[in-house]
């Protein structure tokens, strides 16, 4: 069945060239605030997606294939492109995508799940993987999660600039007479925050900098005693928690500029345009906290601020890799809650919505520092127990977890009771791969499920901790 021409896709327009389409771009005309472009061939796919897109108020337009897409991305503007990695697709408009629709979040569609990834996952520009046929609770939290991506764009693409905070802390890092110049080019105040200077001459220095100075931004010479060319700046891009940088130079080569820009660079000026530093460091400022921000929505719940399903997936795969390393045991616990939707149904979903974020806190307010508690989905939640050495340290935890989870939440001044059931699944006994201890977790999850809710269960049976509370 296909879907209907006159609601599903955008009006019909001739074939036209590509350059007929680049020059639209000039008339483009403003969509709706919310609209989808789905990009694949699979019609029944096109109409399941449009009807849960209505209950986002998002229309959507199909395309099923490149040329018909790019039409649409030259014509409309989009909160949200999903993108099938069939057929070349991904490879023909990633990049297009990306010009085109720079506030757009972008989904990936694979046909199966074991067709392997084709763009890294901590890329930024994509928020989220979806595997057909897919559930109906997985895509509404993905479109929630990627509105609020493609919100969070346009509200940092936008000429209104965001606050500085009260104090900014420039680390300078070159010779005593190029900070000297530095220095009198750069205000005391920006945008009312005020601003220091410290100065460094070496890449040695400047670590020791970063290691006891609360710095905001780095201004860096291309020539320093124990650095040359790019090196310094492939060094500040690559530390742990990078800051916004600006590259000052004698002259400007625009494929040196082109190599700073790849390597992090924000910004790029010659000491002969120092009069511009105010307007740049405000400027490197501005975009690399749209960028944190941009990033943590990609791999954040937006309701909790969780870590959401996919990034779980990935620590969950680099604790195991450091677990198989040093020959020690993690456990993973599915956490589901009981009679959640009552909640919804008595109090409203704002009601619903605290709850959701009240059992957030109370698992990080649980777990330790290194260990992971994500949000899946909907009231489904889970938790990675790193460098365990003994099975039963897991089941004491999840019981600690099960006892905090559990206890009454105050909604609009009335005590509302709560349950969950959670279901334990350690490494290597359960598993050795992230999936199957997923999926023992999930199953042992069921089983206290099936026996009367609200108590934990390994997913051996002989293995159960807490009896049914039942409620």
């Amino acid at each position: 069945m296909a879907p209907d021409p006159a609601s599903s896709r955008a009006q019909a327009r001739p074939q036209s060239t590509w350059r007929e389409l680049l020059e639209r771009l000039r008339v483009r005309h403003v969509s709706a605030p919310r609209r989808i472009l789905y990009v694949d061939r699979d019609a029944e796919h096109a109409l399941r997606m449009r009807a849960t897109a209505r209950a986002h108020g998002a229309d959507v337009d199909w395309a099923s294939d490149a040329i018909e897409a790019f039409s649409h991305c030259v014509e409309f503007d989009y909160d949200i492109v999903v993108l099938s990695m069939t057929e070349g697709l991904v490879d023909k408009l990633l990049d297009p995508v990306r010009t085109l629709q720079s506030n757009a979040a972008v989904i990936l569609l694979k046909d199966s799940p074991r067709l392997l990834t084709l763009a890294p996952p901590d890329d930024i520009e994509v928020a989220g993987i979806l595997t057909k046929p897919w559930e109906d609770r997985q895509l509404f939290a993905l479109l929630e999660r990627s509105f609020a991506l493609a919100e969070t764009r346009r509200e940092w693409s936008s000429p209104v600039r965001t606050s500085l905070p009260p104090c900014v802390c420039v680390l300078f890092v070159g010779s005593e007479a190029d900070q000297a110049q530095v220095s009198q080019h750069l205000t005391t105040t920006l945008d009312g925050a005020a601003v220091t200077l410290h100065g460094v001459r070496s890449l040695a220095e400047a670590t020791s900098a970063l290691e006891s100075t609360p710095v905001d931004a780095i201004v860096t010479g291309l020539t320093l005693p124990d650095a040359r060319g790019l090196d310094a700046v492939a060094f500040f891009s690559e530390c742990p928690k990078p800051k916004p940088l600006i590259v000052l130079s004698e002259r400007r080569d625009p494929p040196l500029v082109a190599q700073l820009l790849r390597l992090g660079a924000h910004d790029f000026l010659t000491y002969g345009a120092l009069s511009r530093l105010d307007e740049a460091l405000a400027h490197a400022l501005d975009r690399h906290r749209a960028i944190e921000r941009v990033a943590h929505l990609a791999h954040h719940d937006v309701l909790t601020g969780l870590p959401n399903r996919s990034t779980f997936e990935q620590r969950l795969q680099a604790s195991l890799s450091r677990a198989a390393r040093k020959r020690e045991r993690l456990a993973v616990l599915y956490i589901d809650l009981d009679n959640f939707k009552p909640i919804n149904d008595r109090y409203g979903h704002d009601a619903g919505d605290r709850v959701l974020r009240v059992v957030a806190k109370r698992l990080l307010a649980t777990v330790r520092d290194y260990d992971t508690a994500a949000r899946l989905g909907g009231d489904e939640f889970a938790v990675v127990l790193n460098s365990l050495e003994h099975a039963h340290e897991a089941t004491t935890v999840a019981a600690r977890l099960h006892a905090a989870v559990c206890q009454p939440i105050d909604v609009g001044g009335v005590a509302v009771p709560l349950g969950c059931s959670i279901g334990v699944a350690v490494y290597p006994d359960a598993g050795r791969s992230a999936q199957s201890l997923l999926t023992e977790a999930d199953r042992a999850m069921y089983r206290v499920k099936r026996t009367g809710r609200n108590g934990v269960a390994a997913r051996r049976p002989q293995l159960r901790l807490i009896p049914g509370a039942g409620n």
